[in-house]
């Protein structure tokens, strides 16, 4: 119960802080004192999520339609709440039919990939079973760095010293993310295709499948 207001209360303010900067362009969604409530909500969703994804199945996921497969978001708020608003009926996924695939990379270029990964964790937490989140590559440790629209640098300009808390604390839900899933027994939806596991190897990724 806790973990579902939480999802349900973090969803709304995050909604409500996004309006005060709409259309002004690619700026971050500013916080202030309300900083502390957006780290406290993450890291419940954090938890919660990471213990829903434990058990759920690993690497791949098996699907059903009806479906909508949606990646590569890079921190940008606004185009996930632009798709969110056409799918999602009343803005609620209890009045919607179908289920919903995100591809990976929620983080990093643009400027609020805190809120974009706590508000998917939210849709998670609301709805575990119509709602699937798969792993990108930006959603590794590798990816950390300290370039203005960065993972990292957002953490640390929204939580300051607690920064590398709430870091470690996404890419614990990181790591138990699937990686890729199969629609209809017809489709195989992952981030970025299949690499060679190494370099002198042939090429025998379709094999793998």
């Amino acid at each position: 119960a806790r973990l579902r207001r939480t999802a349900r209360d973090i969803s709304a303010m995050i909604r409500a802080r996004f309006e005060r900067v709409r259309g002004k362009g690619k700026i971050p969604i500013l916080w202030g004192e309300l900083g502390e409530v957006l780290r406290a909500a993450l890291m419940t969703l954090c938890a919660g999520v990471e213990a829903m994804l434990s058990v759920e199945p690993y690497p791949l996921l098996t699907l059903s339609s009806p479906i909508y497969v949606l990646g590569d978001f890079h921190g940008n708020f606004a185009d996930l709440m632009f798709y969110l608003s056409n799918i999602v009926s009343f803005g609620d996924m209890r009045y919607t039919a179908c289920s919903l695939l995100f591809l990976g990379d929620y983080v990093d270029k643009g400027p609020c990939s805190v809120e974009v990964v706590t508000y998917l964790l939210a849709l998670k937490a609301l709805a575990p079973n119509r709602v699937f989140l798969l792993r990108g590559n930006h959603e590794t440790r590798e990816m950390k760095s300290m370039f203005p629209d960065s993972l990292y640098t957002q953490c640390i300009r929204l939580f300051g010293s607690r920064a590398p808390e709430v870091f470690e604390a996404m890419h614990s839900v990181f790591d138990v993310m699937p990686l890729a899933a199969i629609l209809d027994g017809q489709v195989f939806c992952v981030h970025g295709g299949i690499p060679r596991l190494l370099a002198d190897q042939p090429d025998d990724r379709m094999a793998l499948l």
